[in-house]
Protein backbone atom coordinates (compact mmCIF):
# COMPACT_ATOMS: atom_id res chain seq x y z
CA UNK A 1 0.00 0.00 0.00
CA UNK A 2 1.10 3.46 -0.83
CA UNK A 3 1.51 6.26 1.76
CA UNK A 4 0.97 9.78 1.16
CA UNK A 5 3.90 12.02 1.77
CA UNK A 6 3.74 14.15 4.94
CA UNK A 7 4.06 17.79 3.22
CA UNK A 8 4.42 20.55 4.82
CA UNK A 9 1.15 21.63 4.36
CA UNK A 10 -0.69 18.41 5.46
CA UNK A 11 1.48 18.58 8.55
CA UNK A 12 0.12 21.93 9.12
CA UNK A 13 -3.54 20.84 8.61
CA UNK A 14 -3.20 17.81 10.89
CA UNK A 15 -1.73 20.05 13.82
CA UNK A 16 -4.15 22.79 13.16
CA UNK A 17 -6.96 19.97 13.41
CA UNK A 18 -5.23 18.49 16.71
CA UNK A 19 -5.06 21.70 17.72
CA UNK A 20 -8.47 22.35 17.63
CA UNK A 21 -9.62 19.45 18.97
CA UNK A 22 -8.09 20.19 22.17
CA UNK A 23 -9.05 23.32 22.55
CA UNK A 24 -12.69 22.39 21.42
CA UNK A 25 -12.84 21.13 24.93
CA UNK A 26 -12.15 23.93 26.86
CA UNK A 27 -14.37 26.82 27.65
CA UNK A 28 -13.57 29.23 25.10
CA UNK A 29 -15.01 32.55 25.67
CA UNK A 30 -16.76 34.39 23.03
CA UNK A 31 -19.36 37.13 22.25
CA UNK A 32 -18.13 40.55 23.22
CA UNK A 33 -20.40 43.31 23.98
CA UNK A 34 -18.68 45.36 21.30
CA UNK A 35 -20.33 42.90 18.86
CA UNK A 36 -24.08 43.49 19.17
CA UNK A 37 -26.41 45.84 18.39
CA UNK A 38 -28.81 47.50 21.02
CA UNK A 39 -32.13 48.39 19.66
CA UNK A 40 -33.87 50.81 21.91
CA UNK A 41 -37.26 52.05 21.65
CA UNK A 42 -36.88 55.68 22.38
CA UNK A 43 -40.36 56.10 22.16
CA UNK A 44 -40.94 54.34 25.37
CA UNK A 45 -39.82 55.66 29.12
CA UNK A 46 -39.65 52.27 30.07
CA UNK A 47 -38.14 51.02 27.72
CA UNK A 48 -35.37 53.21 27.35
CA UNK A 49 -34.89 52.52 31.73
CA UNK A 50 -34.03 48.56 31.11
CA UNK A 51 -31.83 49.97 27.96
CA UNK A 52 -30.27 52.63 30.72
CA UNK A 53 -29.63 49.86 33.41
CA UNK A 54 -28.31 47.10 30.62
CA UNK A 55 -25.85 49.61 28.73
CA UNK A 56 -24.26 49.97 32.25
CA UNK A 57 -24.30 46.74 33.36
CA UNK A 58 -22.81 45.28 29.92
CA UNK A 59 -20.59 48.39 29.38
CA UNK A 60 -22.08 48.77 25.81
CA UNK A 61 -20.24 50.72 23.53
CA UNK A 62 -21.80 53.87 22.78
CA UNK A 63 -21.38 53.04 18.40
CA UNK A 64 -23.57 49.66 19.46
CA UNK A 65 -26.95 51.43 21.08
CA UNK A 66 -29.29 52.42 17.84
CA UNK A 67 -32.05 54.27 19.52
CA UNK A 68 -34.97 54.53 17.50
CA UNK A 69 -38.33 56.89 17.89
CA UNK A 70 -41.37 54.52 16.45
CA UNK A 71 -45.15 56.58 16.62
CA UNK A 72 -46.44 55.20 19.82
CA UNK A 73 -49.47 53.29 17.51
CA UNK A 74 -46.61 50.98 16.04
CA UNK A 75 -45.82 49.40 19.46
CA UNK A 76 -49.05 50.70 22.14
CA UNK A 77 -52.23 49.44 21.75
CA UNK A 78 -54.94 50.30 24.73
CA UNK A 79 -51.99 51.26 27.31
CA UNK A 80 -50.40 48.29 26.69
CA UNK A 81 -47.67 46.96 24.58
CA UNK A 82 -48.85 46.01 20.97
CA UNK A 83 -47.92 42.41 20.16
CA UNK A 84 -48.74 42.10 16.99
CA UNK A 85 -48.29 43.84 13.86
CA UNK A 86 -47.52 43.84 9.81
CA UNK A 87 -44.79 43.49 8.54
CA UNK A 88 -44.97 46.66 6.36
CA UNK A 89 -44.90 48.96 9.24
CA UNK A 90 -41.98 46.44 11.13
CA UNK A 91 -39.78 47.11 7.70
CA UNK A 92 -40.62 51.11 8.28
CA UNK A 93 -40.23 51.46 11.87
CA UNK A 94 -37.14 48.60 12.47
CA UNK A 95 -36.12 46.54 9.71
CA UNK A 96 -34.53 49.44 7.22
CA UNK A 97 -33.00 51.71 9.90
CA UNK A 98 -31.48 48.38 11.80
CA UNK A 99 -29.87 47.03 8.13
CA UNK A 100 -28.24 50.79 7.41
CA UNK A 101 -26.79 50.81 10.83
CA UNK A 102 -25.85 46.96 10.45
CA UNK A 103 -24.00 48.29 6.85
CA UNK A 104 -22.48 50.91 9.18
CA UNK A 105 -20.80 48.69 10.93
CA UNK A 106 -19.80 46.07 8.53
CA UNK A 107 -18.76 43.52 11.39
CA UNK A 108 -16.54 40.61 10.42
CA UNK A 109 -18.89 38.15 11.97
CA UNK A 110 -22.88 38.54 12.21
CA UNK A 111 -23.67 41.43 15.27
CA UNK A 112 -25.67 39.99 17.55
CA UNK A 113 -29.51 41.97 17.64
CA UNK A 114 -30.49 42.88 21.26
CA UNK A 115 -33.89 44.67 21.64
CA UNK A 116 -34.84 46.35 24.07
CA UNK A 117 -38.85 45.62 25.71
CA UNK A 118 -41.55 47.49 24.63
CA UNK A 119 -41.39 46.11 20.69
CA UNK A 120 -44.12 44.19 18.91
CA UNK A 121 -43.25 40.42 18.77
CA UNK A 122 -45.66 39.17 16.55
CA UNK A 123 -45.35 39.91 12.47
CA UNK A 124 -46.59 37.12 9.83
CA UNK A 125 -45.10 35.85 6.59
CA UNK A 126 -46.93 36.95 2.69
CA UNK A 127 -48.99 34.25 3.40
CA UNK A 128 -50.27 34.88 6.83
CA UNK A 129 -47.48 32.42 8.53
CA UNK A 130 -46.73 33.81 11.73
CA UNK A 131 -42.90 34.58 12.35
CA UNK A 132 -41.88 36.63 15.52
CA UNK A 133 -40.43 40.05 15.03
CA UNK A 134 -37.10 39.52 16.13
CA UNK A 135 -36.18 36.53 13.91
CA UNK A 136 -37.56 38.27 11.13
CA UNK A 137 -34.90 41.22 11.64
CA UNK A 138 -32.55 39.09 12.79
CA UNK A 139 -33.07 37.39 9.38
CA UNK A 140 -32.63 40.90 7.55
CA UNK A 141 -35.91 40.34 6.39
CA UNK A 142 -35.44 37.65 4.33
CA UNK A 143 -37.59 34.54 5.56
CA UNK A 144 -37.26 31.21 4.83
CA UNK A 145 -40.22 29.69 2.26
CA UNK A 146 -43.91 29.45 4.29
CA UNK A 147 -43.92 26.00 4.25
CA UNK A 148 -40.68 25.55 5.55
CA UNK A 149 -41.47 27.57 8.67
CA UNK A 150 -44.83 25.43 9.31
CA UNK A 151 -43.14 22.13 9.46
CA UNK A 152 -39.66 23.28 10.71
CA UNK A 153 -37.64 22.28 7.90
CA UNK A 154 -35.80 25.46 7.79
CA UNK A 155 -32.57 25.28 9.59
CA UNK A 156 -30.34 27.76 11.46
CA UNK A 157 -26.78 28.12 10.34
CA UNK A 158 -25.51 28.34 13.55
CA UNK A 159 -27.15 25.14 14.39
CA UNK A 160 -25.45 21.80 15.64
CA UNK A 161 -27.74 18.62 16.14
CA UNK A 162 -26.43 16.34 19.00
CA UNK A 163 -25.89 13.59 16.69
CA UNK A 164 -23.22 16.27 14.46
CA UNK A 165 -21.74 16.95 17.87
CA UNK A 166 -21.20 13.68 18.23
CA UNK A 167 -19.21 13.19 15.41
CA UNK A 168 -17.28 16.15 15.88
CA UNK A 169 -18.78 19.26 14.77
CA UNK A 170 -17.59 22.37 16.59
CA UNK A 171 -19.95 24.52 18.02
CA UNK A 172 -20.10 28.12 16.06
CA UNK A 173 -18.45 31.09 18.36
CA UNK A 174 -17.97 34.69 18.40
CA UNK A 175 -15.90 35.37 16.39
CA UNK A 176 -17.74 33.50 13.08
CA UNK A 177 -16.24 34.91 10.40
CA UNK A 178 -17.53 32.06 8.53
CA UNK A 179 -20.70 32.92 8.91
CA UNK A 180 -20.21 36.38 7.97
CA UNK A 181 -22.33 35.96 5.10
CA UNK A 182 -25.45 34.05 6.78
CA UNK A 183 -28.42 35.87 6.86
CA UNK A 184 -29.56 35.27 10.67
CA UNK A 185 -28.40 37.13 12.97
CA UNK A 186 -28.19 35.72 17.04
CA UNK A 187 -30.95 37.74 18.42
CA UNK A 188 -32.97 38.47 21.97
CA UNK A 189 -35.11 40.25 23.37
CA UNK A 190 -34.24 41.75 27.28
CA UNK A 191 -37.85 40.94 28.31
CA UNK A 192 -41.08 42.02 27.84
CA UNK A 193 -43.51 44.36 29.94
CA UNK A 194 -46.38 41.36 30.28
CA UNK A 195 -47.37 40.52 34.27
CA UNK A 196 -45.37 39.17 36.23
CA UNK A 197 -42.32 41.57 34.41
CA UNK A 198 -42.29 44.92 34.41
CA UNK A 199 -39.02 47.64 34.29
CA UNK A 200 -38.38 47.32 37.52
CA UNK A 201 -38.73 43.14 37.39
CA UNK A 202 -36.70 42.79 34.22
CA UNK A 203 -33.51 45.06 35.69
CA UNK A 204 -33.45 42.87 39.20
CA UNK A 205 -33.20 40.21 36.67
CA UNK A 206 -30.30 41.44 34.41
CA UNK A 207 -28.45 42.39 36.94
CA UNK A 208 -28.81 39.47 38.69
CA UNK A 209 -27.74 37.44 35.81
CA UNK A 210 -24.67 39.63 35.53
CA UNK A 211 -23.83 39.04 38.80
CA UNK A 212 -23.71 35.22 37.83
CA UNK A 213 -20.71 35.58 35.31
CA UNK A 214 -17.54 33.60 36.32
CA UNK A 215 -18.98 32.46 38.93
CA UNK A 216 -19.23 28.56 38.06
CA UNK A 217 -22.31 27.54 39.98
CA UNK A 218 -23.12 24.38 40.88
CA UNK A 219 -27.01 23.21 40.93
CA UNK A 220 -28.61 20.43 38.81
CA UNK A 221 -30.17 20.24 35.40
CA UNK A 222 -34.15 19.60 36.20
CA UNK A 223 -35.82 17.84 33.11
CA UNK A 224 -38.93 17.02 33.79
CA UNK A 225 -41.07 13.96 31.98
CA UNK A 226 -44.16 13.42 31.50
CA UNK A 227 -46.68 11.64 28.68
CA UNK A 228 -47.43 14.88 27.10
CA UNK A 229 -47.28 15.40 23.07
CA UNK A 230 -45.13 18.89 24.36
CA UNK A 231 -42.81 16.12 26.36
CA UNK A 232 -43.02 13.66 23.49
CA UNK A 233 -41.73 15.78 20.98
CA UNK A 234 -37.90 16.13 22.49
CA UNK A 235 -37.83 13.06 25.26
CA UNK A 236 -35.38 11.28 22.41
CA UNK A 237 -32.83 13.93 23.59
CA UNK A 238 -33.08 13.81 27.20
CA UNK A 239 -30.75 10.21 27.50
CA UNK A 240 -27.90 11.79 25.56
CA UNK A 241 -28.10 15.38 26.97
CA UNK A 242 -27.95 13.73 31.05
CA UNK A 243 -25.01 11.44 29.74
CA UNK A 244 -23.10 14.61 28.50
CA UNK A 245 -23.86 16.88 31.46
CA UNK A 246 -22.78 14.13 34.12
CA UNK A 247 -19.35 13.36 32.03
CA UNK A 248 -18.98 17.33 33.04
CA UNK A 249 -19.68 16.03 36.82
CA UNK A 250 -23.23 18.04 36.40
CA UNK A 251 -25.70 15.95 38.11
CA UNK A 252 -29.25 15.71 36.14
CA UNK A 253 -32.95 15.21 37.70
CA UNK A 254 -34.93 13.44 35.07
CA UNK A 255 -37.60 12.39 36.67
CA UNK A 256 -42.11 13.22 36.83
CA UNK A 257 -43.24 16.31 38.16
CA UNK A 258 -44.35 14.60 41.43
CA UNK A 259 -40.78 13.86 42.62
CA UNK A 260 -39.62 16.46 44.60
CA UNK A 261 -36.69 19.14 42.62
CA UNK A 262 -32.83 19.49 43.51
CA UNK A 263 -32.34 22.62 46.36
CA UNK A 264 -30.36 24.38 43.27
CA UNK A 265 -31.02 24.11 39.60
CA UNK A 266 -28.82 25.73 36.85
CA UNK A 267 -31.25 24.32 34.42
CA UNK A 268 -34.98 23.57 34.01
CA UNK A 269 -36.45 21.79 30.88
CA UNK A 270 -40.27 20.79 31.02
CA UNK A 271 -43.03 20.47 27.95
CA UNK A 272 -46.79 20.92 29.27
CA UNK A 273 -49.14 23.39 28.49
CA UNK A 274 -49.32 24.51 32.13
CA UNK A 275 -45.94 24.40 34.50
CA UNK A 276 -46.45 25.00 37.86
CA UNK A 277 -42.98 27.60 38.05
CA UNK A 278 -43.57 28.47 41.41
CA UNK A 279 -42.10 25.31 42.41
CA UNK A 280 -38.92 26.34 41.34
CA UNK A 281 -38.51 30.13 43.02
CA UNK A 282 -35.48 29.87 45.45
CA UNK A 283 -34.29 26.82 43.46
CA UNK A 284 -32.92 28.61 40.37
CA UNK A 285 -29.28 29.85 40.70
CA UNK A 286 -28.54 33.03 39.50
CA UNK A 287 -27.57 32.47 35.52
CA UNK A 288 -30.05 29.58 34.99
CA UNK A 289 -31.85 28.80 31.25
CA UNK A 290 -35.46 27.68 31.70
CA UNK A 291 -38.10 27.11 29.10
CA UNK A 292 -40.84 24.51 28.45
CA UNK A 293 -42.45 23.08 25.49
CA UNK A 294 -46.11 24.66 24.64
CA UNK A 295 -47.50 26.72 21.70
CA UNK A 296 -48.58 29.94 23.17
CA UNK A 297 -45.55 30.35 25.74
CA UNK A 298 -44.34 33.14 23.89
CA UNK A 299 -47.92 34.19 22.35
CA UNK A 300 -48.66 37.31 25.18
CA UNK A 301 -51.24 37.94 22.86
CA UNK A 302 -52.73 34.73 23.80
CA UNK A 303 -54.07 34.39 27.87
CA UNK A 304 -53.69 30.58 26.98
CA UNK A 305 -50.99 28.26 28.51
CA UNK A 306 -47.99 29.45 31.20
CA UNK A 307 -45.80 32.22 30.33
CA UNK A 308 -42.41 32.47 29.52
CA UNK A 309 -42.21 35.54 31.69
CA UNK A 310 -42.66 33.28 34.50
CA UNK A 311 -39.36 31.86 34.31
CA UNK A 312 -37.79 35.30 34.39
CA UNK A 313 -39.87 36.41 37.21
CA UNK A 314 -38.69 33.08 39.30
CA UNK A 315 -35.16 33.50 38.61
CA UNK A 316 -34.17 32.72 35.06
CA UNK A 317 -31.27 34.55 32.92
CA UNK A 318 -33.19 33.63 30.12
CA UNK A 319 -36.01 31.78 28.63
CA UNK A 320 -37.70 31.19 24.91
CA UNK A 321 -41.24 30.39 23.72
CA UNK A 322 -43.01 30.60 20.38
CA UNK A 323 -45.12 33.56 19.59
CA UNK A 324 -47.78 31.33 18.06
CA UNK A 325 -48.46 27.47 17.28
CA UNK A 326 -45.54 25.59 16.49
CA UNK A 327 -47.23 22.02 16.25
CA UNK A 328 -45.21 20.46 18.55
CA UNK A 329 -42.04 20.01 16.02
CA UNK A 330 -39.18 19.71 18.27
CA UNK A 331 -37.14 21.71 16.14
CA UNK A 332 -38.98 24.53 17.10
CA UNK A 333 -37.32 24.58 20.44
CA UNK A 334 -34.25 24.37 21.90
CA UNK A 335 -32.65 20.50 21.76
CA UNK A 336 -32.17 19.19 25.88
CA UNK A 337 -28.13 19.84 25.24
CA UNK A 338 -28.41 23.72 25.56
CA UNK A 339 -27.35 23.32 29.37
CA UNK A 340 -23.99 21.20 28.55
CA UNK A 341 -23.53 23.94 25.84
CA UNK A 342 -23.90 26.64 28.38
CA UNK A 343 -21.93 25.17 30.87
CA UNK A 344 -18.73 25.54 28.50
CA UNK A 345 -18.65 29.36 28.89
CA UNK A 346 -20.41 30.32 25.81
CA UNK A 347 -22.80 33.44 26.63
CA UNK A 348 -26.75 32.28 27.16
CA UNK A 349 -27.67 33.91 23.20
CA UNK A 350 -24.41 31.87 22.05
CA UNK A 351 -25.49 28.42 23.71
CA UNK A 352 -29.62 29.21 22.51
CA UNK A 353 -28.91 29.49 18.86
CA UNK A 354 -25.98 27.13 18.87
CA UNK A 355 -29.03 24.51 20.24
CA UNK A 356 -32.33 26.29 18.11
CA UNK A 357 -32.69 24.53 14.77
CA UNK A 358 -35.67 26.53 14.07
CA UNK A 359 -35.80 30.09 15.42
CA UNK A 360 -38.24 31.50 13.35
CA UNK A 361 -41.23 31.60 15.36
CA UNK A 362 -39.58 32.29 18.54
CA UNK A 363 -38.96 34.73 20.91
CA UNK A 364 -35.63 34.88 23.15
CA UNK A 365 -35.57 36.92 26.37
CA UNK A 366 -33.03 37.50 29.13
CA UNK A 367 -29.56 38.71 29.41
CA UNK A 368 -28.43 37.80 26.05
CA UNK A 369 -24.50 38.03 27.83
CA UNK A 370 -24.68 36.42 30.76
CA UNK A 371 -22.14 33.40 30.86
CA UNK A 372 -21.64 31.96 34.88
CA UNK A 373 -19.31 29.09 33.23
CA UNK A 374 -16.54 31.13 31.35
CA UNK A 375 -13.53 32.81 33.44
CA UNK A 376 -12.05 36.01 33.92
CA UNK A 377 -8.53 37.02 35.27
CA UNK A 378 -8.06 38.71 38.53
CA UNK A 379 -5.17 41.08 37.77
CA UNK A 380 -6.26 42.19 34.75
CA UNK A 381 -5.19 46.35 34.91
CA UNK A 382 -5.67 48.83 32.01
CA UNK A 383 -3.07 51.96 32.84
CA UNK A 384 -3.16 55.39 31.96
CA UNK A 385 0.44 57.50 30.95
CA UNK A 386 0.28 61.01 29.50
CA UNK A 387 3.58 62.94 28.13
CA UNK A 388 2.17 65.97 26.94
CA UNK A 389 -0.69 65.39 24.38
CA UNK A 390 0.17 61.86 24.06
CA UNK A 391 -1.17 59.17 25.95
CA UNK A 392 -0.20 55.74 26.19
CA UNK A 393 -2.67 53.02 27.93
CA UNK A 394 -1.72 49.23 28.95
CA UNK A 395 -2.90 45.65 29.32
CA UNK A 396 -1.34 43.82 31.69
CA UNK A 397 -2.50 40.83 33.73
CA UNK A 398 -4.38 39.27 30.30
CA UNK A 399 -2.24 37.34 27.55
CA UNK A 400 -1.85 39.04 24.40
CA UNK A 401 -1.18 37.74 21.33
CA UNK A 402 -2.56 35.63 18.73
CA UNK A 403 -5.92 33.98 19.96
CA UNK A 404 -6.47 37.83 21.29
CA UNK A 405 -9.38 40.17 20.39
CA UNK A 406 -8.82 43.87 22.00
CA UNK A 407 -11.68 46.28 21.62
CA UNK A 408 -10.73 49.65 22.95
CA UNK A 409 -13.09 52.76 22.97
CA UNK A 410 -12.42 56.12 23.88
CA UNK A 411 -15.18 58.30 24.32
CA UNK A 412 -17.13 55.96 22.81
CA UNK A 413 -15.03 55.61 19.16
CA UNK A 414 -13.31 52.56 18.54
CA UNK A 415 -9.36 53.10 18.56
CA UNK A 416 -7.67 50.68 16.17
CA UNK A 417 -5.31 48.46 17.65
CA UNK A 418 -5.28 44.86 19.44
CA UNK A 419 -3.12 45.65 22.16
CA UNK A 420 -1.18 45.11 24.89
CA UNK A 421 -0.39 49.24 23.95
CA UNK A 422 -2.16 51.75 22.25
CA UNK A 423 -1.45 55.56 22.03
CA UNK A 424 -3.56 58.45 21.08
CA UNK A 425 -3.40 61.72 20.35
CA UNK A 426 -5.70 64.54 22.48
CA UNK A 427 -6.57 67.13 20.51
CA UNK A 428 -8.73 70.30 22.31
CA UNK A 429 -11.38 70.81 19.83
CA UNK A 430 -12.58 66.61 20.41
CA UNK A 431 -11.68 66.10 23.90
CA UNK A 432 -12.90 67.09 27.07
CA UNK A 433 -11.20 67.17 29.99
CA UNK A 434 -11.88 63.86 30.82
CA UNK A 435 -12.14 60.73 28.68
CA UNK A 436 -14.59 58.07 28.85
CA UNK A 437 -12.33 54.56 28.58
CA UNK A 438 -13.90 51.35 27.88
CA UNK A 439 -12.36 48.01 26.77
CA UNK A 440 -13.30 44.58 26.07
CA UNK A 441 -10.63 41.31 25.50
CA UNK A 442 -11.29 37.77 24.14
CA UNK A 443 -8.62 35.42 24.55
CA UNK A 444 -9.10 32.62 22.29
CA UNK A 445 -6.77 30.11 23.50
CA UNK A 446 -6.41 28.10 27.01
CA UNK A 447 -6.28 29.45 29.54
CA UNK A 448 -9.70 31.24 28.90
CA UNK A 449 -10.07 34.59 29.54
CA UNK A 450 -12.61 37.54 29.27
CA UNK A 451 -12.36 41.36 30.37
CA UNK A 452 -14.25 44.41 30.80
CA UNK A 453 -12.72 47.31 32.02
CA UNK A 454 -14.46 51.09 31.91
CA UNK A 455 -12.92 54.27 34.15
CA UNK A 456 -12.87 57.77 33.26
CA UNK A 457 -9.82 59.27 33.20
CA UNK A 458 -8.34 63.10 33.00
CA UNK A 459 -6.86 64.52 30.17
CA UNK A 460 -4.45 67.17 29.63
CA UNK A 461 -6.75 69.62 28.08
CA UNK A 462 -8.12 72.60 30.23
CA UNK A 463 -11.64 72.70 31.13
CA UNK A 464 -13.56 75.40 29.68
CA UNK A 465 -16.93 73.80 29.64
CA UNK A 466 -18.53 72.12 32.62
CA UNK A 467 -21.81 70.22 32.56
CA UNK A 468 -23.73 69.93 36.05
CA UNK A 469 -27.16 68.95 37.27
CA UNK A 470 -28.16 71.19 40.37
CA UNK A 471 -29.47 69.20 43.78
CA UNK A 472 -33.32 70.04 43.47
CA UNK A 473 -34.45 68.33 40.50
CA UNK A 474 -38.29 68.54 39.19
CA UNK A 475 -40.16 65.69 39.33
CA UNK A 476 -40.27 64.66 35.47
CA UNK A 477 -37.24 66.43 34.22
CA UNK A 478 -33.82 66.46 33.87
CA UNK A 479 -32.41 70.17 34.75
CA UNK A 480 -28.71 70.61 33.59
CA UNK A 481 -26.68 73.26 33.50
CA UNK A 482 -23.54 74.36 31.03
CA UNK A 483 -21.28 77.32 31.70
CA UNK A 484 -18.17 77.82 29.78
CA UNK A 485 -15.23 80.21 30.31
CA UNK A 486 -16.03 81.89 26.71
CA UNK A 487 -19.43 82.88 25.05
CA UNK A 488 -21.32 79.94 23.14
CA UNK A 489 -22.39 80.34 19.79
CA UNK A 490 -23.83 76.81 19.36
CA UNK A 491 -24.38 74.13 22.35
CA UNK A 492 -25.21 70.24 21.94
CA UNK A 493 -26.00 67.47 24.82
CA UNK A 494 -24.96 63.95 23.65
CA UNK A 495 -25.93 60.38 25.24
CA UNK A 496 -23.16 58.20 23.56
CA UNK A 497 -23.30 59.16 19.92
CA UNK A 498 -26.95 60.23 19.99
CA UNK A 499 -27.38 63.93 20.11
CA UNK A 500 -30.55 64.47 22.47
CA UNK A 501 -30.93 67.95 22.56
CA UNK A 502 -29.31 71.83 21.26
CA UNK A 503 -29.80 75.38 22.24
CA UNK A 504 -28.56 78.58 20.90
CA UNK A 505 -27.10 80.27 24.15
CA UNK A 506 -26.41 84.15 24.62
CA UNK A 507 -23.60 84.39 26.71
CA UNK A 508 -21.49 81.70 28.97
CA UNK A 509 -24.19 79.32 30.04
CA UNK A 510 -27.17 77.68 29.14
CA UNK A 511 -30.02 75.81 31.30
CA UNK A 512 -31.33 72.25 29.75
CA UNK A 513 -34.27 70.61 30.97
CA UNK A 514 -34.82 67.27 29.58
CA UNK A 515 -37.98 65.19 30.00
CA UNK A 516 -37.79 62.07 31.37
CA UNK A 517 -39.33 60.50 28.68
CA UNK A 518 -36.32 61.83 26.65
CA UNK A 519 -33.41 59.72 28.87
CA UNK A 520 -35.69 57.44 30.59
CA UNK A 521 -34.52 56.57 34.10
CA UNK A 522 -31.49 54.59 35.57
CA UNK A 523 -27.56 55.24 34.72
CA UNK A 524 -26.41 57.79 32.30
CA UNK A 525 -23.93 59.42 30.69
CA UNK A 526 -23.85 62.72 29.68
CA UNK A 527 -21.32 65.26 27.55
CA UNK A 528 -21.84 69.05 26.21
CA UNK A 529 -20.20 70.02 23.37
CA UNK A 530 -20.10 73.44 21.83
CA UNK A 531 -18.59 76.31 19.66
CA UNK A 532 -17.93 79.26 20.88
CA UNK A 533 -18.06 82.63 19.47
CA UNK A 534 -14.18 82.74 18.77
CA UNK A 535 -15.08 79.82 16.44
CA UNK A 536 -13.34 77.19 18.87
CA UNK A 537 -14.98 73.81 19.65
CA UNK A 538 -14.93 72.75 23.05
CA UNK A 539 -16.16 69.49 25.10
CA UNK A 540 -17.31 69.45 28.57
CA UNK A 541 -16.40 66.99 31.17
CA UNK A 542 -19.03 63.62 31.04
CA UNK A 543 -21.50 63.75 33.84
CA UNK A 544 -23.03 60.81 34.99
CA UNK A 545 -26.24 59.40 36.50
CA UNK A 546 -25.53 56.37 38.87
CA UNK A 547 -28.41 54.29 39.50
Amino acid sequence: MKTRPLTPFLLFSLLFSLLFSLLSGFRLNAQLPSESLLIVNGSSPDALKVANHFIALRHIPDDRVLVLTPPEEFFRENQTTRWRVNRVAVNDQLLKPVLAKLNALDDPAPTALIFSPDWPIHTRHDDGTPVSVTAYIASRGELPPEEHIKNGQARSPWFVTPEERAQGRPLPRYPSPALRDTSLHPAMMLGVFQEPLDPDSIITALTRSRDADFTSPAGSVAIITNTDVRTRARIHQFEPAKERLEARGIPVHLAERDTPLPDQIIGALEGAATVPVARYRGRLVPGAFAEHLTSFAGALHNRQQTKMTEWIAAGAAGTVGTVDEPLSIWTKFPVAEIFERYALGNTLLEALMQSHGHPWQSLAIGDPFCRPWANTPANARLEAAWEGNTLTLTLSGVRTGPGTDAHLYLDGVRIPGNGPEWTWEAHPETTGPSLDVLLHVRRLWAPPELVHLRKTIPSPVPRTLTLTAPRRQPRDALRLEVSGSHDLAQLELWQGNRRIDQAEPRGKSHTFTLPRALTGEGPLRLQARAIQTNGRMVRSNHWIRPE
